[in-house]
């Protein structure tokens, strides 16, 4: 299947903070509940995510689900840019 043709613009951070409260299924919703996006450009996107008891392990760290969702859903926003990233990284 070819690949569609890129977009022509980059998403501004408020377009893909609209894609993130559009309602992204129930598990989604749950584990990004609170995800904020701080910056967007063409090569890095900052989203912030409240760490909550909700989607913390038995240590209290970020439980796996939560941070695999997350990028999962970021994933997705990729081919939306003009020149998709080359790594995805997650900073705490």
């Amino acid at each position: 299947m070819p690949r569609p043709a890129s977009p022509t613009r980059v998403l501004a951070a408020s377009e893909v903070q609209d894609i993130l409260d559009g309602g992204l299924g129930k598990w989604s919703d749950l584990a990004l509940e609170g995800v904020k996006v701080v910056s967007c450009s063409p090569k890095l996107l900052v989203v912030r995510l409240p760490v909550t008891e909700r989607i913390t392990n038995s240590g209290l760290n970020l439980h796996g689900g939560a941070s695999s969702t997350l990028i999962d859903v970021l994933s997705e926003l990729l081919p939306l840019q003009p020149s998709p990233l080359e790594s995805l990284s997650i900073l705490s």
